[in-house]
């Protein structure tokens, strides 16, 4: 092979590497893109405490001890969600509050329970229980000028 041949190889393995980061991107995007609109923009958030008492009630269960129990973990993917979606909490004081490791077991969990909702009419049931709740119990604080989504 020349080099001629060889500098051409190279251009087009580069041009695949490209192309393939180009749609990795574009799927992270559009992804991200779907959890981020799952989210309304609350001007007057919840205080944490309440979601995370009304998700141990639900799921009869204490989530923030370490374990990889299905029920367990599924507490606490739904409290990571609605912390995120009812407080203006980060994600690593989220990642605080439900015990995990750091902010991409929050965004690990976020999906993991949108997911989970797509699937598990039980479950989706229970947080849509929970998000209801929530949002008298937000409408009880502040009146009701702010509408769900």
């Amino acid at each position: 092979m020349t080099k001629k041949e060889k500098v051409t190889t190279a251009i087009g393995d580069l041009n695949d590497i490209i192309a393939r980061c180009r749609y990795f991107i574009h799927e992270s995007s559009v992804i991200l893109k779907g959890i981020k609109e799952d989210f309304t923009e609350i001007s007057f958030p919840i205080a944490h405490y309440k979601i995370i008492e009304l998700v141990k009630d639900e799921f009869k269960i204490d989530f923030v001890i370490k374990s990889r129990k299905r029920e367990i973990i599924s507490a606490r993917f739904a409290c990571a969600y609605l912390l995120k979606k009812f407080t203006g909490l980060t994600l690593i004081e989220i990642a605080e509050y439900i015990g995990s490791k750091d902010h991409t077991s929050v965004i690990h969990a976020i999906k993991a329970c949108t997911n989970w909702m797509s699937t598990d009419i039980d479950y989706r049931m229970k947080i849509k229980k929970l998000e209801n709740e929530l949002w008298k119990y937000h409408n009880e604080l502040y009146g009701n000028n702010l509408q769900k989504v």
